[in-house]
């Protein structure tokens, strides 16, 4: 799907006198974002104790996805990167992959 995105120019560009904006055009994809939960009652639900649900947001490697990848906004990512990591020193979830 092709988008027509409109960036503005910097402040110095505009006191200038330039035109106000260009325009070109971005490839982008619609499958970017995987939107894992339910964000409503997200606040209740992330634990430290539910595995299952806090592999959704690691890669194969280990690492935690970002929240551009995910979905999710900031608050939760934030819970969710702490249970990870408590999981973790707990010994419930692994630091990488270990083929």
């Amino acid at each position: 799907m092709q988008k027509e995105v409109t960036l503005r120019k910097s402040a110095n560009e505009s006191r200038n006198g330039s035109a106000e904006g260009r325009t070109f055009t971005q490839a982008r994809s619609e499958s970017a974002k995987l939107l894992m939960f339910d964000s409503v009652n997200a606040v209740q639900t992330i634990d430290f104790k539910n595995i299952v649900f806090l592999r959704r947001f690691m890669t194969e490697q280990g690492k935690i996805l970002s929240r551009r990848l995910t979905g999710i906004p900031a608050k939760h990512q934030r819970k969710i990167a702490k249970a990870i990591k408590h999981a973790r020193l707990l010994g419930l979830l692994q630091f990488v992959h270990i083929k």
